[in-house]
């Protein structure tokens, strides 16, 4: 008996970490297993999982490995950037490769805990950043180092 899941495409452009990039599509569960509705790409980002399948442009299916994901520039807008609970701070992130990214982080935490650097030490292994570019997905490990930057 073949057990078959039902997925979802989620369009994206993937930056790897030797600069090659791919556009296509993610597989996410209809059903989140953290909140109602579908699962959300930071979901499969920072899940357990170390291959992650993506469809090319080509409809060939490759297994990225996550770690070596740079950054993921998403189709759709998935972060919730209008909720009033959220604190929107512009920043400057530095990568490993030397690009920079210009863009706003919403930081969602506890008031006495609420500067940059306790964002990015509970960050996890993916962030939020907000461009002009789009939504992205930026992986801490290719951080060398982010800015506080104005408007």
């Amino acid at each position: 008996m073949e057990l078959r899941v039902d997925k979802l495409r989620k369009g994206a452009r993937v930056v790897l970490e030797d600069g090659e990039e791919l556009k296509g599509n993610f597989f996410v569960s209809p059903v989140s297993s953290f909140r109602n509705g579908p699962e959300l790409l930071s979901d499969l980002l920072m899940g357990e999982a170390y291959f992650l399948p993506f469809e090319t442009q080509k409809d060939q299916v490759v297994f990225l490995q996550r770690h070596f994901i740079r950054y993921v520039v998403l189709q759709d807008k998935e972060a919730e950037e209008d909720a009033p609970y959220l604190k929107r701070e512009a920043v400057d992130v530095c990568l490993l490769s030397g690009e920079s990214l210009k863009g706003d982080v919403l930081l969602d935490l506890p008031r006495n805990r609420s500067r940059l650097s306790d964002f990015f030490n509970s960050c996890g292994g993916f962030f939020y950043l907000l461009t002009s570019a789009g939504q992205h997905l930026v992986n801490s490990r290719s951080v060398k180092l982010v800015r506080p930057a104005s408007r």
